[in-house]
């Protein structure tokens, strides 16, 4: 076992395990964006998992091996060392201690002793390219083909029952929704955080249909990370396709808002690779699920006694997003109250995105009239379109210069959108905004 004091030996966060033999370590650092490395456990070999669309299947044991290296390592702190690498394949093979209630564990002895995965021969052409406790492994590896476990097993039926059925059919958002638990409310669903988009959408594994789906916080906005590069594919450049045009043509770069690494980071670290309960909340006009997620706090580090956390309510706190007004109506008051509570926090206390906040009073008094209705918070106006049913166009009498205006504290149902084949809308939405039209229309003055 490792000490802290040998040379080479690092020491870290298991952030993810994206398979049944590599771990995603952050530094310990207090810094907002710690550095990361991914580390393959040397000598090993673990079964493959299939594709989330279910094209390929699993390989026999491939989700056992990563969900015992998972138990093992989310969120608890490691000691490693890179033992070697391969350039060509941009990967960094090494040893793994996991610090489990103050007992150093191996990381890689934890699978082969368990059949969860074999060992690898170093080849004659690299002989170094082994892990220092290559013979050690060697041994558990026999034990545990002597026991015919995991993946030698010698039973058929023993190695078709450890793959996976995953569910290639996309999750219907509205079902979802509209599937009632004890309490009367959405059904919770059971999830694991296969990965974090930025800080307010999620990639989801749903257990135990394994289900893969994209949900979004509902009542956050979070910076967005910015695109990769993408190159024009050969036909494209040949006929002369710009890039950016569409139609599969590339398109260029674009970086990531302010603090979007940082609040990805932030959300990666408390719920990646763990399991959530997502609570449905609604579903967006792009039939994108809105929902509230809960995950244990504190849970795998040691650190303390576990309780349940909103993530939500965490991101706003820290001031790594805004309140969506928009999404936030999805959600009942009182949960919605608790985010804008939250965000009231982070202002006060110039957190994140809030740094250089300027409280509204301080900043209607500093800055000059001027605008539609000179600035004013009370006036005056002609009510010149009725939007929808909470929506407004008015008119400055004396400018001409107009604004839109949403009913405080009010949602209407939502009208469809013509040029959507099929979107009707919410039932009593045309209703909802002739009420509003008949009232406002040709009356005059009304004061705002």
């Amino acid at each position: 076992c490792p000490t802290a004091l040998m040379s080479g030996w690092l020491k870290g966060v298991v952030k993810g395990v994206p398979s049944g033999d590599c771990l995603l370590i952050a530094g310990s650092g207090n810094g907002p964006l710690p550095p990361e490395k991914a580390v393959t456990l040397a000598s090993l070999v673990a079964p493959r998992l299939g594709r989330r669309d279910a094209s390929a299947r699993d390989e026999p044991f491939a989700w056992e091996a990563r969900e015992s290296l998972r138990a093992l390592c989310i969120g608890r702190e490691v000691t490693f060392k890179v033992d070697y690498a391969v350039p060509s394949i941009h990967r960094e093979f090494g040893t793994v201690f996991v610090n489990v209630d103050g007992v150093q564990e191996n990381a890689a002895m934890h699978l082969v002793s368990r059949g969860l995965a074999c060992t690898r021969t170093a080849s004659s052409a690299n002989p170094t390219h082994q892990s220092p406790l290559h013979v050690q492994l060697e041994q558990a590896e026999q034990a545990a083909k002597a026991k015919g476990l995991g993946i030698h097993a010698k039973d058929p039926k023993a190695r078709e029952t450890a793959v996976r059925t995953v569910s290639a059919t996309p999750l219907d958002a509205r079902a979802a929704c509209d599937a009632k638990g004890a309490d009367g409310n959405a059904a919770p669903l059971q999830c694991m955080v296969e990965a974090v988009l930025n800080a307010s959408t999620l990639r989801v594994t749903l257990l135990p249909s394994f289900q893969s789906a994209v949900v979004a916080l509902a009542g956050v906005q979070a910076p967005k990370m910015g695109k990769t590069a993408r190159p024009a594919p050969k036909e494209a450049a040949e006929g002369g396709q710009q890039q950016g045009s569409g139609g599969g043509g590339g398109r260029e770069a674009t970086p990531p808002e302010p603090l979007a690494p940082e609040a990805k980071h932030f959300v990666e670290s408390r719920v990646l690779q763990r399991n959530v309960t997502v609570v449905p909340e609604g579903v967006d006009k792009y039939d994108q699920l809105q929902v509230t997620v809960l995950y244990s706090e504190g849970a795998g580090s040691g650190a303390g006694k576990e309780h349940t956390a909103q993530l939500a309510q965490q991101v706003l706190s820290a001031g790594l997003g805004k309140v969506a007004d928009w999404s936030a109506n999805y959600l009942q008051p009182l949960r919605r109250e608790r985010l804008r509570a939250a965000e009231r926090q982070a202002k006060a206390g110039r957190q994140g995105l809030w740094k250089g906040y300027t409280a509204p009073q301080a900043a209607a008094a500093a800055a000059p009239a001027g605008g539609a209705f000179g600035g004013k918070r009370s006036f005056q106006a002609e009510v010149a379109e009725v939007l929808s049913g909470d929506m407004v166009a008015v008119r400055d009498p004396a400018t001409g210069a107009e604004m839109r205006l949403a009913l405080a504290s009010v949602r209407a149902p939502r009208l469809g959108n013509p040029r959507r084949e099929g979107d009707a809308g919410q039932p009593h939405g045309k209703e909802a905004k002739e009420f509003l039209r008949s009232r406002l229309i040709g009356a005059g003055a009304v004061r705002v």
